[in-house]
């Protein structure tokens, strides 16, 4: 069995892909290391691709802490039981044949290009004295009698779109070329293997939405809009919210909810904009240069002449307080 940095190295043997790791000691730490990211999971749902799930959930578990309580889910627990029977009796077996060996990561992974992804992947098949071409993503899961009919459909390879997007965000992140999910089907107890190639196209939508995404749903807190075949319950209490106040009493303390809710957007976005220019100006001392020529950086020095009050005043005392006059100007907050 293979350690974390042997298998890491598996895919740091391939040229340019600088990948790291997240450890965690239990459950608890990895879902505070997944609330920080996008995860497999995850893109499904933030795609449109999920259809128990939709960005406005992902966006609550990520910034607004909520936590849907599963722990008395059968299904859930089921498929989690599973999940390491199916890969000692079913997986490893039949990769074996095919010339594999299995590895079981017990970290995140990370690449530096999309460090707001996140891979918790099942397994990685390699091949003794391979290279990292050979390597492949392994999904394991369990799928009840109910949820067969996602299955075996001609769209995306045969499985689920969701578990689609989960298995390109793992190839992307890792660099695989090609993941296998491998599903037991509970009806007849029979195991089913969907090999899915890297699919360039749907990546570049996946980075381009993941990354909108963490931007301004994660970072700048900005609730994405309702889905209104998902986010029931959500819609009821925006329909609710919706209906005007009665009296004027109401109707200011609702302008002023939608005041310090937006207060904290724009909060969030000026940090956010303070960030990016702090790491362009860090890049640009250093000696990079954009390759848009639409891009234009300038770093300049600007003189200017002030008066400095608070000098003047330890200077000058007498003569500060002989120029000081009193002055009422109008002062509004709100809390």
């Amino acid at each position: 069995m293979l350690n974390t940095f042997e298998l890491l190295a598996l895919f740091n043997l391939q040229d340019n892909l600088n990948l790291s790791v997240l450890t965690f000691e239990n459950e608890a730490d990895w879902l505070e290391l997944r609330k920080k990211g996008i995860g497999g999971s995850d893109i499904g749902a933030i795609m449109g691709l999920n259809q128990h799930s939709s960005p406005l959930k992902v966006y609550k578990q990520k910034v607004e802490n909520f936590k849907e309580d599963m722990s008395d889910n059968a299904f859930v627990k089921k498929g989690k039981d599973l999940e390491p029977v199916i890969l000692e009796n079913y997986v490893r077996p039949y990769l074996k044949t095919l010339g594999y060996e299995v590895g079981k990561p017990d970290f995140m992974i990370i690449n530096s290009d999309y460090p707001y992804f996140r891979a918790n992947v099942d397994g990685i098949a390699y091949k003794s004295g391979g290279t990292y071409k050979d390597n492949v993503i392994i999904e394991i899961k369990w799928v009840s009698p109910w949820a067969e009919v996602n299955w075996n459909k001609p769209e995306y390879n045969g499985i689920p779109p969701s578990y689609y997007a989960q298995v390109q965000l793992y190839m992307l992140v890792t660099g695989a070329r090609k993941a296998v999910v491998c599903a037991l089907f509970d009806k007849n107890w029979e195991m089913n293997y969907f090999e899915i190639p890297r699919d360039e196209a749907f990546i570049l939508t996946m980075i381009a939405k993941g990354e909108d995404f963490y931007q301004h749903q994660m970072l700048m807190k900005m609730p994405p809009k309702l889905d209104y075949d998902i986010d029931k319950e959500e819609v009821t209490e925006a329909v609710k919210n919706a209906v005007e106040p009665t009296t004027p009493s109401e109707k200011l303390s609702k302008y002023i909810d939608k005041y310090l809710a937006n207060a904290i957007k724009i909060k969030a976005a000026e940090e956010t904009q303070s960030d990016l220019k702090n790491i362009i100006f860090d890049m640009y001392t250093k000696g990079f240069y954009p390759d848009d020529p639409a891009h234009k950086l300038k770093s300049s020095t600007v003189k200017s002449n002030r008066f400095n009050q608070a000098k003047f005043k330890e200077d000058h005392p007498d003569l500060y307080e002989q120029y000081c006059e009193d002055s009422e100007s109008p002062r509004f907050t709100i809390k």
